[in-house]
């Protein structure tokens, strides 16, 4: 049976191997990437280059996207000039970017009206899996179209798992996402430890990577964390892009996700530190930087992790107290507790009150003072100048808990 014709648009870090063990399998494969350069050896090796999506999508039988970010999934489907205006009747496509179940709907629901099969199909596994056609890959959609090419996902990857309705893909990425969110986290704290007490690293991973802590990020990013290699084989701006997906989902069901929120804020500030290009593992440096005994951070990069936190959950107003008292329990219970005391048990927001029971840490509070409508400036900024005052050199956490106005 001939086998069909296979556009490919997005040829980065993963499209390119995924693309590459479809050609070696025999496939005729058409590609299109914004920078044309990172086609060029995809092209060397058989692929065919397009110039447009629009000509891709005229000539390809099976239409694979993997790109950045959901407004760039628009825009290659949803254009005048994208996929879905201009493939032929009966052509299937397939999303593979992590994307939002609801734009994955849209896609889904447009391209029946022309006679044309959606499915979304999110991966995991990262470079290596790429690399290796070791691919997970969740796919959401009309089973039948599903079983029509699953033979091609087989190239591509080792667990091909359908998941049911159109977004049900991308709502599983979601779930992934979060389930290695805070995991990052630990996996960096882990190694740090295990470095300060003086361990063999490559021991403590032959030990650990086997019992319960065992995991995909310890066995394949712990190595590239401890030797400092920090090019992407998934991109922290990815990495925070599907957390922000994961967050707005899990608002829209009322769900309150700390270890996720704790990771996007760590990540955030990792992007702001200029890693944003870097891969996910390269979390260990700010950790490194952030987190040893005695380590004194400035009290600026406190007060912008803390606003952070509060930015992402001001956006249901709803929830953005307790999700932001929450939000901030990791850098400081007490200034939770006191916040609760005083906004969840009926007590009335006294800014007077607060201020002489948080001392110290009531810059703290104006993050939640934001969310409050109060007053950011006089509940906060004099403090921080104060603050500022007092400790000239930046203060430790340790400070901030324990000092008393």
């Amino acid at each position: 049976m001939t086998k069909k014709i296979i556009g490919f648009v997005g040829t980065g870090v993963m499209g390119k191997s995924m693309a590459t063990h479809l050609i070696n399998e025999g496939y005729e494969v058409n590609v299109y990437n914004r920078t044309k350069s990172k086609a060029d050896e995809l092209v060397e090796i058989g692929a065919i280059w397009c110039d447009t999506i629009a000509d891709l999508s005229k000539t390809s039988d099976v239409i694979i996207s993997i790109v950045g970010y959901p407004k760039d999934v628009e825009s290659i489907y949803l254009d005048e000039s994208g996929i879905i205006n201009n493939a032929k009747e009966g052509t299937t496509i397939i999303d593979m970017t992590t994307s939002s179940p609801a734009l994955a709907e849209s896609i889904y629901n447009e391209a029946k009206t022309k006679n044309i099969y959606s499915l979304d199909a999110p991966v995991s596994g990262g470079d290596v899996g790429a690399k290796n056609a070791t691919l997970t890959i969740m796919v959401g959609g009309d089973e039948e179209v599903f079983n029509q090419v699953e033979d091609i996902f087989n190239v591509i990857g080792q667990n091909v798992v359908y998941q049911g309705k159109s977004g049900n893909g991308q709502h599983t990425k979601l779930a992934n996402q979060i389930a290695i969110a805070a995991g990052m986290l630990g996996v960096a704290e882990s190694i740090i430890y295990a470095e300060e007490a003086g361990l063999d690293i490559d021991k403590v991973f032959s030990s650990i990577e086997h019992g319960a802590a065992g995991s995909w990020s310890l066995s394949n990013l712990g190595p590239r964390m401890v030797k400092g290699d920090y090019a992407p084989g998934f991109y922290v701006k990815h990495f925070i892009k599907d957390m922000r997906i994961a967050i707005e989902e899990s608002e829209k069901r009322g769900l309150y996700m700390p270890g996720l929120l704790k990771a996007k804020e760590v990540y955030d500030a990792l992007s702001e530190a200029g890693f944003e290009d870097n891969g996910t593992q390269s979390v260990i440096q700010l950790l490194k930087d952030h987190i040893k005994k005695g380590k004194t951070m400035d009290l600026n990069e406190y007060q912008n992790l803390a606003l952070r936190t509060m930015s992402d959950v001001k956006r249901d107003p709803d929830k953005s107290l307790i999700n932001g008292a929450l939000g901030l329990t990791g850098e400081s219970g007490e200034v939770a507790d006191i916040v609760k005391k005083y906004v969840f048990h009926g007590h009335d927001l006294d800014k007077e009150a607060l201020k002489k029971e948080l001392g110290d840490v009531l810059w703290y509070i104006a993050c939640c003072a934001s969310a409050l409508d109060v007053d950011l400036d006089e509940i906060g900024q004099l403090n921080i100048e104060k603050l500022k005052n007092r400790y000239p050199n930046g203060f430790s956490k340790e400070d901030s808990l324990n000092r008393k106005e």
